[in-house]
């Protein structure tokens, strides 16, 4: 019988979690560098693992890189060391940070991104004649920006400080975009491309987890 503790894919070598439940066919998923495979009770290894030659190229080449990990940050586009326990963290600018643990970190890089979004935001409420907004950053998993109407509050994720400066450009256009049509017509994205004309390809960035 096969061993399926493990696959290579182009001299990389990645652990195999192998689940049987009670289920028709066999579902692959890729988490950090680990295949996670569910799979029917009487399947067998030699089939599961047929399937997983054809399946893996496309999951590992579809895998974002992560944002942050033990010894790097991404930080306005550009990857940058740094040590989940403290330490100065130095932006592609010259710009630096002194912090004391990872949740510090957060705490000041949010600041950070609320400086630069704030800046941006006015930079384009005057190109685009709009009045004055709120401008705020938060944890959000499920979007990159909010544009409350009500309020007039336009909200970013703070995992936006990972991305370039022209990538962050192109949520808070679409954002402010808001504030003229409110839903996602063709009206809408034409009012996106007048402001960012590369709008496209920046999001595709975004999908593709390029920073820069």
């Amino acid at each position: 019988m096969r061993d399926l503790t493990s696959f290579t894919y182009l001299d990389k070598e990645y652990p195999v979690v192998i689940t049987r439940k009670k289920m028709r066919r066999i579902c692959y998923r890729l988490r950090e560098d680990t295949f996670y495979i569910s799979a029917p009770r009487l399947v067998s290894i030699d089939r599961i693992y047929s399937s997983l030659v054809k399946f893996a190229p496309k999951l590992i080449e579809s895998q974002k890189p992560a944002p942050i990990g033990n010894n790097f940050v991404y930080v306005l586009g550009y990857k940058c060391s740094f040590d989940p326990n403290g330490g100065v963290l130095n932006f592609n600018n010259g710009e630096s940070i002194k912090y004391k643990n990872r949740e510090d970190f957060e705490k000041k890089m949010k600041k950070v991104l609320l400086r630069i979004c704030t800046n941006r935001v006015r930079y384009f409420e005057n190109l685009m004649r709009l009045e004055p907004h709120n401008v705020r950053v938060r944890d959000m998993s499920t979007r990159y920006g909010s544009n409350s109407k009500h309020t007039r509050t336009v909200t970013f994720a703070l995992t936006l400080y990972h991305y370039s400066v022209d990538i962050l450009d192109s949520i808070i256009v679409h954002e402010l975009s808001h504030t003229i049509v409110f839903d996602h017509s063709k009206a809408f994205y034409d009012v996106v491309f007048k402001y960012c004309p590369n709008y496209k390809a920046l999001h595709n960035k975004i999908k593709k987890g390029i920073y820069l």
